[in-house]
């Protein structure tokens, strides 16, 4: 079913292939999220980039097939296609990324823009390791500031983010979606970044901490089996317990899929309580397959 949406949301950053021991899975988190906003029946833009070899053009097969817009995806003929290695080690997934890739090399192209008024601008950090992607996107804020609203998906994956772009990078956002580590990290947290919270009023008094400090108007927060929040620049909270996950294969790709239904919901203009019910029981069905995408249509119902 397509959502009839006057404006697009433009999707910026990594696509890359998810290498398990046994399979390789297309992913990336903003690819997670355009390809979920498809299934969702939205039709997002993607801006991306990849290489000129055989995972290039599966991800180019894949785009078509799935019915996604092709025209931001760059091809470079220098860099290859993203990727990363993925093991499971006590049921938490560990990553190895890639260096210098097609993602990290995505050129800022006017002519794509033409007309463009996008309902919201999507990015995620990954891609602003580098240089060329970071300025790309910066780019992009400048041009949509105050047309459309930032989400800015954080996901810090180490040796890969430089905490002195924070400041930059959240400014005057208006949302911004991270989890329990980053929300310590990047709020200044005094805990280490594996300490336990002592229940949602410490994850609120920090997220109210980020806000005031970079300017956040909302900030959604993943707490893994304890759920998922929204807090409002008003002081507004509301929590939603994690749903039972079935059939736990990986949880590779589910706070994407949480992004998505969040994004699907205030493209929408629905009440954030059941934003967050949708969201935390996608993301839980997300848990239930290996990667983070399923190519069956069927699977995209909230």
């Amino acid at each position: 079913m397509t959502v009839q949406l006057s404006r697009r949301p433009l999707i910026f950053g990594e696509v890359l292939f998810d290498c398990f021991p046994d399979a390789q899975v297309l992913g990336g988190a903003p690819f997670n999220v355009a390809w979920d906003l498809r299934g969702f029946g939205i039709n997002p833009l993607m801006v991306t980039a990849v290489g000129a070899d055989e995972l290039g053009r599966r991800v180019l097969q894949k785009v078509a097939d799935w019915g996604l817009d092709p025209i931001g995806v760059q091809i470079n003929e220098s860099n290859p296609t993203g990727r990363v290695d993925i093991e499971t080690l006590d049921g938490e997934p560990t990553y190895q990324f890639w260096d210098n890739v097609a993602y990290d090399n995505i050129a800022y192209d006017p002519s794509l823009l033409c007309g463009v008024q996008p309902a919201l601008l999507y990015h995620g950090t990954l891609a602003l390791r580098s240089p060329i992607s970071r300025q790309t996107l910066l780019q992009l804020r400048r041009i949509f500031k105050g047309q459309c609203p930032t989400f800015i998906d954080v996901n810090l994956r180490l040796p890969h983010y430089d905490p002195n772009l924070a400041p930059e990078i959240l400014a005057g956002a208006e949302h911004v979606k991270l989890n329990d580590d980053e929300l310590k990290l990047l709020a200044g947290s005094k805990e280490t970044a594996t300490g336990e919270f002592e229940g949602w009023p410490v994850r609120k008094g920090l997220g109210e901490q980020l806000m005031n400090q970079h300017g956040i108007r909302n900030l959604w927060i993943t707490a893994a089996e304890e759920g998922a929040a929204w807090l409002g620049e008003s002081g507004e909270f509301i929590t939603i317990a994690a749903p039972r996950v079935s059939n736990m294969i990986d949880t590779v790709g589910a706070g994407d899929a949480l992004t998505s239904v969040i994004i699907r919901g205030l493209l929408l203009n629905e009440p954030n309580q059941l934003i967050l019910e949708q969201a935390t029981g996608f993301a839980a069905r997300v848990c239930s397959i290996r990667g983070a995408i399923c190519d069956e249509q069927s699977f995209y119902k909230l």
